[in-house]
């Protein structure tokens, strides 16, 4: 079993329905737009679901696309999660007639950030699937108001890869090199930050913009060991998307 093997059959899944689905208006005041939140939450032996996105009054658009992403992710996991529990429970009792396993984990939350321009949400999904310890995935949509449209990075803040890969490269080597009881060489966090930073599109899609800085995203094992977590870089940009070269942290 792989914790991301529901990716590949994304495609395929139907919308999945009869989940509990409630609507809240959010009250936070770094949001312009109003929203409500919907949720999905079913428990059963082998597995616990906790899952929340937001739909926004005014964007049908970005509203389909969180949609059918966050549904489609949890049912194309949801097909698969019952056989493979089944699977390990039994390889379990195998090796310990008395061993217990808990339901597998998907849990989705999400954060907003709001500019006069864009909207941006991150998505965190976490999934257990029996392993040592759970993983989270990150996925974040950055959506133009006016135009109707998603954007990505360089679109939205007027900053190269290669500018924005030595901003974070930067910033990323001197934070780990200060958290000396981590136990890695500075070649090997040189090393791991170089591969994570790497000016290229995919090391860049997980992104949320303010109006005077943009924050990018690392997930897990991406630029550390799975120790360091979860990592993110605040780098500042001209809002007139000109793209001035940001300044050294």
């Amino acid at each position: 079993m792989k914790t991301k093997k529901y990716w590949f059959y994304l495609l395929i899944v139907l919308i999945f329905s009869s989940c509990a689905t409630s609507k809240v208006v959010d009250k936070n005041k770094s949001s312009k737009t109003k929203y409500k939140i919907e949720k999905i939450s079913e428990k059963s032996k082998f597995l616990v679901t906790d899952i929340k996105y937001p739909q926004f009054d005014d964007y049908a658009f970005l509203n389909n696309i969180i949609k059918n992403s966050v549904e489609n992710y949890y049912s194309s996991f949801k097909m698969y999660a019952e056989s493979d529990w089944e699977e390990l429970y039994k390889i379990r009792i195998q090796a310990d007639s008395k061993a217990e396993l808990p339901p597998f984990e998907y849990k989705v939350s999400f954060e907003l950030s709001e500019t006069n321009k864009y909207i941006s949400v991150l998505f965190r999904t976490f999934v257990y699937d029996g392993g040592n310890h759970g993983s989270t995935n990150l996925l974040s949509y950055n959506f133009d108001k006016s135009k109707n449209k998603l954007v990505n990075i360089t679109q939205s803040t007027g900053l190269s890869y290669k500018q924005l890969s030595q901003y974070c490269n930067k910033e990323l080597v001197d934070r780990f090199l200060a958290e000396k009881n981590q136990g890695m060489q500075k070649s090997e966090i040189i090393e791991w930050v170089n591969e994570g930073t790497f000016p290229t599109p995919d090391n860049y899609e997980i992104f949320m913009l303010h109006e005077n800085f943009v924050v990018v995203y690392f997930e897990e094992y991406t630029v550390a060991p799975y120790v360091y977590g979860e990592q993110s870089v605040k780098v500042p940009f001209n809002t007139s998307g000109q793209g001035t070269r940001p300044s050294s942290p």
